[in-house]
């Protein structure tokens, strides 16, 4: 899935490492925008929230990627 699918406002470095890289996979984490900020900018103290609340993702992300990779080997392994 690229970035357009998500948001129009794409061309990050995840649209780079996807499209332009050739990377088999990306992701991005956006920081939630507050109504009264324009952007993407947190104070500090929001910083663990934001953690918080992306970690589990990031986690799951990570196995979903790894086992993947590990069917690849297998498969290559027994041709």
């Amino acid at each position: 899935m690229t970035s357009i699918t998500i948001d129009p406002a794409a061309g990050a470095s995840d649209d780079w490492a996807y499209g332009g890289a050739g990377a088999e996979f990306a992701y991005c984490v956006e920081l939630p925008p507050d109504d009264d900020r324009i952007g993407f900018v947190l104070p500090e103290s929001e910083i663990p929230g934001v953690v918080s609340s992306v970690w589990p993702g990031i986690k799951a992300l990570v196995s979903k990627i790894t086992s993947l990779q590990q069917r690849q080997t297998d498969r290559k392994s027994v041709v």
